[in-house]
């Protein structure tokens, strides 16, 4: 990650990039009829989340954010393992972006207004590693495809206003929320 400043006391940046390369694993055993079967499968996972921000400081007591957000993940060999077969998988990811902007503004000495926008869409994804047939035989095993096949995405736009004050020792919060979703 780097952060750091553009212009000193007024604007900055922000910007992270990380992720994750890791795998379980599963045994299969298996009884076909051309032998018996007994391996260890890698189940993938894998995920990477990039997130780049822009700050600008109007003054000591109003700022304006803007930030950027994706991040993806995919997993593999989902549905293998102990009578299940290699043909019995499959695969799952996502794409997620957001978007988000915010102003925060300070009034006198124990209030914060904060309004934002946020748009947000995601994409997700699922498959077999084969259409063929499944042949399920109870105690020995199952092949043919996995009859997984689904693809599906969403968009919200949300809007919101936050009013945080102290009222003694209480610290209190008023807002609004309004969300559109398709």
């Amino acid at each position: 990650g780097l952060r750091g400043p553009l212009v000193a006391n007024r604007t900055s940046l922000r910007f992270n990039v990380d992720g994750n390369r890791s795998f379980d694993s599963t045994t299969i055993v298996a009884l076909r009829p051309d032998g018996r079967v007994a391996d260890q499968v890698k189940r993938p996972f894998e995920q990477t989340n990039v997130t780049a921000a822009l700050e600008h400081g109007f003054s000591m007591n109003q700022t304006l954010r803007f930030e950027y957000r994706r991040s993806e993940d995919a997993r593999h060999n989902l549905g293998v393992g102990d009578f299940n077969l290699m043909e019995r998988g499959f695969e799952r990811s996502s794409n997620e972006h957001q978007v988000r902007t915010s102003l925060q503004t300070i009034i006198g000495r124990s209030a914060l207004n904060e309004f934002r926008v946020q748009w947000n869409h995601e994409e997700t994804a699922s498959a077999s590693m084969t259409s063929a047939p499944a042949v399920i035989v109870i105690d020995a095993f199952s092949s043919g495809g996995a009859g997984v096949s689904s693809e599906g995405s969403t968009r919200a736009l949300e809007g919101a206003d936050n009013f945080d004050f102290n009222v003694g020792k209480h610290a209190m919060r008023a807002g609004m929320l309004l969300e559109a979703c398709g």
